[in-house]
């Protein structure tokens, strides 16, 4: 029985075991509770030990610690300096053709609008396109000729051949009606 874990089926449990009667039930007790009364504690503290003047006390004693523990916690932030813009990270491998391109237009119409001043506006002057000459003239190749080496005789014979593996092509596609399996016919097999 090594290896198996509980009492085996069928036997009564060990005494003592299982929920005592009467005991209650635990509640873990929730965390906005224990920082509550950790509040309440620190703060019943403070009073206690003098309160106002015993933060003066300690604010001359050691004014770095004053400062570092107490005072930094209820100053505000110091303002940072402007931040700069967040770039912008665009993955261009999952991106059609047409999506970059749309990317890559929104990006430098931003960047045109953030300028101070815009760009003077541009026009292009349109000019004709100038006619492109048809290109030169030439024949068609000529079909090649099939010269055969093979005498007349050997020429039909390889006709005969072609038309017979015709024939038989179309013909097996035209009267193949499937075999037993694919008409659904059950052959009954012997075992014995």
């Amino acid at each position: 029985m090594s290896g198996v874990r509980g009492r085996p089926p069928g036997l009564p449990k060990a005494p003592n075991s299982g929920r005592k009667k009467g005991a209650k039930n635990s509640k873990p007790i929730a965390p906005e509770a224990v920082r509550e009364q950790l509040r309440t504690e620190i703060f019943q503290t403070y009073l206690a030990m003098g309160g106002v003047k015993w933060l003066e006390q300690i604010a001359k004693e050691h004014p770095l610690a004053f400062l570092s523990q107490c005072f930094s916690r209820i100053a505000p932030p110091v303002p940072k300096p402007e931040e700069a813009v967040p770039a912008t990270v665009v993955n261009v491998n999952n991106l059609s053709d047409f999506e970059a391109a749309r990317y890559v237009a929104f990006m430098l119409a931003q960047a045109i609008h953030a300028q101070d001043s815009p760009l003077p506006a541009r026009t292009i002057e349109h000019q004709p396109a100038k006619p492109v000459p048809p290109p030169p003239y030439e024949p068609p190749a000529a079909a090649p000729i099939d010269v055969s080496t093979d005498s007349l005789e050997e020429q039909a014979r390889q006709a005969a051949a072609r038309e017979l593996v015709a024939n038989t092509i179309e013909q097996d596609m035209t009267t193949y009606h499937g075999s037993a399996a694919e008409q659904g016919i059950k052959k009954r097999r012997n075992l014995i």
